[in-house]
């Protein structure tokens, strides 16, 4: 009798302990959407973005005195951001600014070729909201991750211990390792998966003329669900360090990105805010790498996104 209740305090440490790291694990890998789990039910925002990693890491309301809120997923596709604007509608009011970031290539990014991208979603989203929903992934990558993938709880212990790069409040890249990280952005990273040459472009494939079709579309009628609850949708392109920005052409950045944005908003009265050219903002030590800011950049971001902002509405002064 003693041994089977020993057997059976043991079986329930264990439940108990793989229940603790299974609750750390996800909270540390879906940070971004149990921010969005989390947020009260009667919070309301009078400034919110949505966008993939750029915003994530690139926008800090903290030194604002508004009620503003990062709803940035990292990494996300305009697809993604609509379905968090829509699962998180009920959080603005009439008159509050959605700002809808414009990321470098997210035009050429309409859907994931891995499904494990959206294994995130699993925490937050229920099938009829996720499109790409798999019964077998959630099961498979979601439900027991840690069953599966018993060495990644080697990453939870590193992650509680080691602060990320992001918390710096200076860039802690030499000039050379600014430039090859602004090179492997390119070469190695959206080269490689739209399957173009960036610095070289050519006729696009029938693949990217669809996905930027696509996102043309979805970026309007985000634009037109915010017109029609009395938001009011902003346009925004952040800055990068000047590594990653002259890696663009003017020509590129007219025909793939500017071009792009002006189809969606169709004419309409859509405010466009382009920090991409700003020197101001391209401060290496705003940055942890060539592309992303740290959080000292980020507090700078958001409070000049807000005073622009500002400039031209009353309700924020």
């Amino acid at each position: 009798m003693t041994f089977l209740i020993i057997c059976f305090l043991c079986l329930l440490v264990c439940v108990l302990g793989y229940s603790i790291l299974d609750n750390i694990y996800k909270h540390q890998s879906y940070t971004d959407i149990f921010r969005l789990k989390d947020v009260p039910k009667n919070a309301r925002f009078d400034l919110v973005n949505l966008g993939s990693n750029h915003p994530k890491y690139g926008l800090d309301y903290s030194n604002t005195s508004i009620k503003a809120m990062n709803w940035a997923v990292g990494p996300e596709t305009f697809k993604y951001d609509f379905i968090v604007l829509k699962k998180m509608i009920r959080h603005l009011h009439k008159g509050s600014f959605v700002v809808i970031p414009v990321c470098l290539l997210n035009f050429f990014l309409l859907d994931y070729k891995s499904k494990s991208a959206y294994i995130r979603y699993y925490a937050w989203l229920n099938k009829n909201e996720m499109p790409d929903y798999d019964e077998e992934q959630y099961n498979k990558e979601y439900k027991y991750p840690l069953l599966r993938h018993p060495k990644r709880v080697k990453g939870i212990v590193k992650k509680l211990i080691h602060k990320p790069a992001s918390d710096l409040d200076h860039n802690p890249m030499s000039k050379l390792q600014l430039e090859k990280d602004a090179a492997w952005w390119i070469e190695q990273c959206w080269d490689k998966e739209f399957d173009i040459d960036i610095e070289n472009m050519k006729t696009l494939s029938d693949v990217n003329k669809k996905s930027i079709e696509g996102n043309v579309k979805i970026m309007s009628d985000m634009i037109s669900l915010c017109e029609d609850n009395g938001f009011i949708p902003v346009v925004a392109i952040l800055p990068t360090t000047k590594y990653l920005r002259n890696k663009f052409s003017d020509d590129f950045v007219q025909t793939y990105i500017m071009s792009n944005i002006s189809k969606a908003i169709n004419g309409r009265d859509i405010k466009l805010l382009n920090y991409m050219n700003e020197e101001s903002l391209q401060n290496v030590d705003y940055y942890f790498n060539s592309f992303f800011m740290n959080k000292r950049g980020a507090k700078i971001m958001g409070k000049r996104l807000v005073d622009d902002l500002k400039k031209e509405n009353n309700q924020f002064n």
